[in-house]
This record gives C-alpha cells, structure tokens and sequence, in this order.
C-alpha cells in the first residue's frame, strides 16, 4: 500500500562548481513527470533541511554544502502518494546549496538523464511544460520528452529565476493539482 502524502517537502538547488547559476536536474523515473531538483517528503527525514541534505544523495548522490532556505510556499501540487486530508498539496521549502561533495551519480530508481541547466534552459524547459498544459504537447510525448515538472515552474517563478505569466502559471497550475 502506498504511504499517505504528509503534505511536506522540500527540494534542493544544487550548483555547478565552477559555473554557479548552473544547477543540477534529473527527469523522474517516478510521478509527477518532468525535471526536476532534488526532492522529497519530509516525514521519512524528520525536518526540511535534513530532507534538503538526505535527497540529493538519495537522487544524485552528492552531499549538498552550505544549505541556506530560499522559499516557502504551499502549491496545491498532488504526488504519487495516497492523498492525506484535504486540502491536497504541500508546504515547500526550498533550498539552495553552496557547493557539494561527492560525485553526481543517478539513482537508478528515480533520476535519469541528469544534467546541469541554466536559468536560460529553465525557460525552455518550461515552455514545453506550458505547451503541454496548453493541450499542444500530449501527455504520452510529455512522458517521452518532459518539460520542467509543473511544481518546479511555480516555485522558479517565485525565486525570481523564471518569468511566466499569469495565464500561463494558472495553466501550468491545471496539471499539477490532478492525480499524476
């Protein structure tokens, strides 16, 4: 049986060493589809900054260094867990690292096609995200090439790290308050 949704998580933002507004993303084997930092639930690390710290080892394999908290924010986003009590959605913490430790290394049951991206990829990335919740990118062709993963988009939005409109963030929103 799947476990119930704490409706937590936090996420981590870890950057390149030499080349700091690059930072590292994967596409999720595992629901929700997209690319994505670094994240996790809370309740199985106990505290945002020890999912912050846990995750990207767990996903990358790489110890984050100097976590400092870069947002907070609830976002109605639905996971692959069984819903807990509603309202549906979680309290993010966001985090971005210093540097890290560690050789990046994917989890083969959760990350693949790991890479570094920039602010400018963020943005293509993204538009294939609104593309998609546009009804011009189909959910099978999403799955095969995805975008950014729809809670991601919001919370870069919010980190001053990516611009969208409103329209398009309230399109982007349809996708993530389904059942992925």
């Amino acid at each position: 049986m799947p476990k119930t949704c704490d409706r937590k998580c936090a996420g981590t933002l870890i950057p390149h060493p030499e080349h700091p507004d690059w930072f590292l993303m994967f596409e999720r084997n595992t629901p929700p589809v997209g690319l994505a930092f670094p994240t996790g639930h809370i309740d199985t690390h106990g505290s945002p900054v020890e999912t912050a710290r846990i995750e990207p080892q767990e996903e990358v394999g790489v110890d984050p260094t100097g976590l400092r908290e870069v947002l907070s924010l609830w976002l109605p986003n639905r996971c692959r867990r069984q819903p807990g009590p509603a309202p549906y959605g979680h309290q993010w913490t966001v985090f971005q690292a210093d540097g890290f430790t560690g050789d990046p290394k994917e989890s083969d049951r959760e990350a693949k096609n790991m890479r570094w991206v920039n602010q400018e990829m963020f943005a293509t990335h993204t538009r294939r995200t609104t593309h998609h919740a546009y009804g011009d990118v189909s959910a099978e062709d999403f799955a095969e090439c995805p975008g950014l993963e729809p809670a991601w988009c919001r919370l870069l939005h919010e980190m001053g790290m990516l611009a969208l409109t409103q329209q398009e963030l309230e399109a982007v929103e349809s996708l993530y308050v389904q059942a992925p």
